[in-house]
């Protein structure tokens, strides 16, 4: 049995690397939360919208609200939000710190395009 040392880590480079994976989990779990609460408030403003009169721009969630209501709405969000945590997940399971920050910049770009369209229903409907 031959132990080369090069290859056992040193007590301060692993408390590094445990520090680095609990910081972008942290980051990873702060981003989705983020992109949750921006969905959720994309279906708040467009369901006020809609219960307002105003008519859904996109054709799927149109569709969605005329045969579903409010669960129609709601169910385009889970649908994203699987969809996303799909499409991250592969990313964040390699264990790289590189990927996971890409699996936190996709949900990131979740959030800016869920929020811009909350605020764009916030002024369409006049409360901003």
């Amino acid at each position: 049995m031959d132990l080369n040392t090069s290859k056992i880590p040193n007590e301060k480079s692993l408390i590094q690397d445990i520090r680095g994976d609990i910081t972008l989990n942290k980051v990873l779990l702060f981003v989705f939360s983020l992109f949750v609460i921006a969905s959720l408030a994309d279906v708040l403003t467009t369901y006020i919208g809609l219960t307002s009169g105003f008519v859904e721009q996109t054709e799927f969630v149109r569709i969605l609200w005329i045969q579903f209501g409010l669960f129609g709405l709601i169910l385009t969000k889970v649908i994203s939000i699987v969809a996303l945590t799909l499409i991250s997940a592969p990313f964040y399971i390699f264990e790289k710190k590189l990927t996971k920050l890409f699996a936190s910049t996709l949900y990131m770009m979740g959030t800016i395009l869920f929020g811009y369209a909350a605020i764009h229903n916030l002024i369409l409907l006049g409360y901003i």
